[in-house]
């Protein structure tokens, strides 16, 4: 069914028009990386120990989905494959919504694509900001912010917000998204008071002067419809209502107050849940488990099957800290969107104008030698940077910026002239790495230029081939590495 044209959708958007629905029962169940891992823990304290409370309370909460069957059906017919399991990888998208009694109650103000790298064994994080502009589903040249999609079709049709914003994020990155999961803020906050808190290192104090007090939103004095919040640097235990708050104010003073910080400040969160929900203190309470389940009763949806929750959190729950890849797109200089203004909005765009260096990323995500597992005896890649410029000290902030991604820099320096307007980016391997220059090529915008006396055509992946440049020059002949990177002006 075809969505509204925008002058309609900007009606539908209107918090007096859009009332929250509460996802049918058959469409409450769990979902991964936190939510997956609760009931995979549930249901196997139920096969176990036969708890006459726990059995009751998924009996109660899943109503139609016969538990017992399932997971009879997992154990006894172990061909029936997740989706995207024959090819490694699944991809979940994840989504936080405000629900009943907060102001546009249908807008995904959280998305993040969880990625499971099965044969790795690694899981990536990347968080899309909610304005990021794309094609609505089912139209025809109609876009608008991505934040609104899930919005657009609960309106048109109950229970199609999930389908619709899985179809738009497969279709912006380029993977297909095989579930989703959604929770409102209600049930998170219940989740983590329920858990007793979370535990959450905030890296810089969050002072943000005008977090909104929610039922005061038409209140008198304005000044009275905000709070001042503050939560300080360090380890801190944060209950449902705190954690809410850390991953939500967006005017919070210095850096702390972009959408982008915001986005990173959900992984954390999303993390902390993770952690405590695994913990031995919560594994061995059953009756905690029980209340875990209570807070999640109608703040919760997905297109994932109980049998499909275990599997998943069979692969998900031994997955260490240090195999998380986490990211967030954003309008960085070395990122790749950009900000502009469209009908007076603001709205994010691709910097290449069709989102093919994101797809790239996202797509080979795992294939990044330097994010391989130290089990596995590949060398990461040697990489240079130079600064192929008059301004002081880029060189080492791309640095820092690759080395938070992932990359090891094996050395940091000047280029032979300081005059380049735009990056280069050359291969010294033969051909070894090829997911890190095809990153490197997209993440500068840049050719991937080989010394013609070293280059074997046979080397290159078919991927890579067609997007070679041979140069008889020699850009510093005694470098030992193995990419080397020449940032020119394009690269402030």
């Amino acid at each position: 069914m075809p969505l509204p044209e925008d002058p309609q959708i900007q009606q539908l958007l209107q918090p007096s028009f859009i009332q929250p629905q509460k996802p049918q029962r058959k469409y409450v169940r769990r979902f991964t990386i936190t939510l997956v891992a609760l009931v995979g823990v549930v249901l196997m304290y139920q096969a176990a120990f036969s708890q006459e409370s726990v059995t009751y309370h998924i009996a109660h909460t899943l109503q139609k989905v016969d538990v017992f069957a399932q997971i009879k059906h997992l154990i006894s017919n172990r061909d029936k494959e997740l989706r995207g399991e024959s090819e490694g990888r699944i991809n979940i998208l994840l989504l936080g919504i405000g629900g009943s009694g907060h102001t546009g109650p249908l807008l995904t103000d959280t998305i993040i694509i969880a990625s499971f790298d099965l044969v790795k064994e690694k899981v990536a994080l990347f968080s899309i900001p909610r304005d990021l502009w794309v094609p609505l589903p089912y139209t025809r040249n109609s876009y608008n912010k991505i934040n609104s999609i899930y919005a657009f079709a609960e309106v048109q049709q109950e229970d199609s917000g999930g389908e619709a914003l899985s179809q738009t994020v497969a279709q912006v990155f380029g993977i297909p998204i095989h579930y989703y999961g959604l929770v409102d803020f209600d049930g998170l906050m219940g989740l983590i008071d329920r858990l007793d808190g979370i535990e959450v290192y905030v890296e810089r104090p969050l002072e943000d002067p005008e977090y909104p007090v929610l039922g005061r939103e038409e209140a008198e004095p304005y000044s009275s419809r905000f709070e001042h919040l503050y939560i300080p640097e360090g380890w801190q235990n944060m209950d449902g209502n705190t954690a809410l708050k850390y991953a939500r104010s967006r005017h919070a003073l210095g850096v702390e107050g972009s959408d982008f910080s915001r986005a990173r400040r959900q992984q954390k969160i999303l993390l902390a849940l993770k952690d405590k929900i695994l913990s031995t203190a919560t594994l061995l309470q059953p009756s905690r488990i029980n209340a875990l389940l209570d807070a999640f009763d109608n703040h919760l949806a997905t297109n994932m099957e109980v049998w499909e929750g275990l599997r998943i959190y069979q692969f998900g729950k031994n997955v260490p800290r240090n195999q998380f890849v986490q990211f967030v797109f954003d309008d960085g200089p070395h990122n790749f969107l950009e900000a502009t203004s469209i009908g007076g909005a603001y709205v994010l765009q691709a910097k290449d104008g069709n989102f093919a260096a994101a797809r790239s990323f996202v797509q080979n995500i795992f294939n990044n030698t330097s994010l391989q597992s130290t089990r596995e005896e590949v060398r990461p890649p040697r990489i240079e940077l130079q600064n192929g410029t008059r301004i002081a000290g880029m060189a080492t902030t791309h640095a820092q910026k690759l080395e938070t991604l992932g990359y090891t820099i094996a050395k940091v320096g000047n280029a032979p002239v300081q005059t380049y307007q735009k990056t280069e980016v050359y291969d010294l391997s033969g051909g070894q790495y090829t997911a890190p220059l095809l990153f490197l090529a997209a993440y500068y915008h840049a050719p991937i230029t080989v010394p013609a006396s070293a280059f074997l055509e046979d080397a290159y992946a078919p991927e890579i081939a067609s997007k070679l440049r041979l140069t008889e020059l020699s850009p510093l002949q005694s470098t030992d590495a193995d990419i080397l990177v020449i940032l020119g002006q394009d690269a402030l």
